[in-house]
Order: C-alpha cells, then structure tokens, then sequence
C-alpha cells in the first residue's frame, strides 16, 4: 500500500506547477476545522471546452477549387457557466452551461458560382453544396451545452495507516494534506440546423460523453490573516483519472434520408490541475464565507477531430478520400478559470 502511494505521489509532485515548496503558517484567524457542518459554494466557471475542431462546412467554386476554411475553427464553450458545490464527508459539484455562436463563409454576390459545401464526418467525399450559389456572407448558428458532475471522497492522513510513508509526512508537515478519489460525469454537445433557399434543411450533431475516475491528492495552506475575522489559503487539487470516453456525430445532408455519421470509444488516462487562492471570514453567527478564485488544468474532456477540407484541396477527389480520416476523438489541455463564492454552516 505505501509503495503504491509513494509512486503516485512522486509522480504527482514531479509537476512544475507543484514545485514550489510551501510552508506552514500560523494558526488561521479563522479555524473552519471547528465548523463541522457542510459547505455549499455557487460559482461562475469558464471552460474553454473545445467540442470540436470544425463544424463540418467549407468554400469552393464550380471547379471544386476548395479555397476557405478560416472561419471553420473550432466549436469552443467559453462563455461563464454556473457551478453549484456541497462539500462535507462527500464533494459534489454540478456544472451547466450553454452557448450560441455564429460562424460565416464568404462567397460571391457576383455570379462566381461559390458554394457552401457539407464535408461528412464519416470521411467520404464532398457531397455538393448545403446552399444556393452566390449568396454573399452565409452565417452558420451552433449551439453548445455542457454538463459536469464532480464526486470526491478525501480522507484525512490521520484517518489512513500511511503513518511510515516519510513522503507523506513530510507533506502533512508543510499542508493540511488528504488523499481519496475523484470521479466525473460529463457530456456535451453541439449542432447546427441551417435553413437553406432552395433546398432542403441540412444539420450536423455531435456530442461526447466521459465517465472517469482515479485518485486524488489535496494540499491545502493557510497564509496568514487579513484580520481577525478573515484569513487566506491557498490549495492544490491533483488528479489521476482513468477515462472513458465515447462520441457521436452524424449529419444530414439537405433532406436526404440517408445520414453521414461517425462515432468512436476509447480508455484513456488524464489528469487534472485545480489550483485555487481564497479567503473565508467568520460572521458573528459563527458561519463562515469563503470567496476564491482557481483556475483547472485538464486533459479529460476530448474533442471530436473531425475532416477538414483547406485551400488547395479538391474534397471531391479520391485523393482526398483515401487521406480523410472519419470524425475521432482526440484530446487537448483545457484551461478553465473559476470564481466561487461559498457558504459554510451547520446542521
């Protein structure tokens, strides 16, 4: 047992971001060790999620001469989503979120004969345009939502028999240190549902779905006070988790009955960083406040990659088929910042 801790540990701690050697501090103005009630905590997250790296559309003319892809990005939720914790014997924390974003292609008012092509994420050819011809500046709607639910379960050092760890101890010298495990929930998605003149709605869907779960190490410092009443700390979250993960994506082209899907599974290991600074400050009641800030490093919400058509490209030509991959899952370090304000009491 201590020899599997020790390896997780160190190899926990050998992240730069941890480096820093933190110290104890004096006692806290404010001992929240006292308070034996739960704490629920209401916070404002942004989590840069990317979803996905294209929404499946691009540019050419009658030559099938593919020439734009640059406001194709990515499908990112970055606007502030709403988190809602309650932390006692067991942590939950629920994020949700949604997001509207418009995505424009240029083609010509002019005759030009520029199309807005569908690129399938099963990876075969360019089946032809979702659009009339020349119609100017066309702008594609996506909608993203987002769900996470967060369970940990931490234990103190003094609950453990890790007691001839000397790694450990020295960690319980300089934090208020825990060890337990963490699992996610999560799942998201995005689409769009384009109203053509002079054709047949098309749309595109996608969504991934994460369970997760792996240990995880708190360090935790006061330091010092504000005052009487209020003090500061600052905590690390570290997390090793395996991951599951799943995606599918599928869209319909114009109407057509048949439709272009892609889907993928995959076991994976990740990590996640959550770094926070706050201060609590004791009403005369004898609740306590806590305002904190934190930002979460992440590797466990993949992105669906998925064909992408670019300048110089003939989409609707072998060579570009016996190239395309089909729509996959893919990963990327997401780098959310938070804001949470939070209530301690008892009961």
């Amino acid at each position: 047992m201590n020899f599997i801790v020790r390896t997780f540990l160190y190899s926990l701690l050998a992240l730069p971001l941890l480096g820093a050697t933190g110290h104890a501090a004096d006692a806290p103005a404010v001992d929240i060790t006292e308070n034996n009630g739960k704490e629920l905590k209401f916070g404002v997250t942004i989590p840069n999620l990317k979803i996905s790296n294209s929404i499946g559309l691009t540019v050419d003319d009658n030559a099938f001469n593919f020439f734009s892809h640059e406001d194709d990005g990515d499908v990112i939720i970055d606007e502030p989503s709403v988190s809602v914790s309650h932390e006692g014997k067991f942590d939950i924390t629920f994020i949700t979120g949604s997001q509207k974003e418009n995505f424009d292609f240029q083609t010509s008012n002019e005759g030009n004969f520029d199309y807005l092509d569908l690129i399938p994420v099963s990876g075969v050819s360019s089946l032809g345009s979702i659009e009339l011809p020349d119609r100017g500046l066309l702008t594609v709607v996506t909608e993203s939502d987002l769900s996470v639910l967060t369970f940990n379960h931490l234990w103190d050092l003094s609950e453990l028999n890790l007691n001839g760890n000397e790694l450990l101890q020295q960690l319980d010298s300089q934090f208020e240190t825990r060890l337990g495990f963490r699992s996610n929930i999560s799942h998201y998605s995005s689409g769009w549902d384009y109203d053509a003149i002079g054709y047949a709605n098309s749309s595109s869907s996608d969504s991934v779905s994460v369970f997760s779960v792996g240990p995880m190490l708190r360090l935790e410092s006061d330091q010092g006070s504000l005052n009487e009443n209020t003090d500061v700390y600052y905590k690390a979250d570290i997390s090793a988790l395996l991951s599951k993960e799943s995606m599918q994506a599928e869209q319909n082209f114009r109407g057509s009955i048949n439709k272009y899907t892609a889907d993928d599974d995959r076991v994976t290991v990740a990590g996640i960083i959550n770094l926070a600074v706050g201060m609590n400050n004791q009403l005369e009641s004898g609740a306590v406040i806590s305002l904190s800030g934190s930002i979460d490093i992440r590797n466990d919400l993949p992105f669906i990659s998925k064909p992408i058509c670019t300048t110089g490209m003939d989409c609707n030509s072998a060579e570009y088929v016996a190239q395309a991959e089909a729509a996959h899952l893919d990963s990327r370090i997401t780098v959310s910042p938070s804001v949470n304000l939070s209530f301690m009491y008892d009961f």
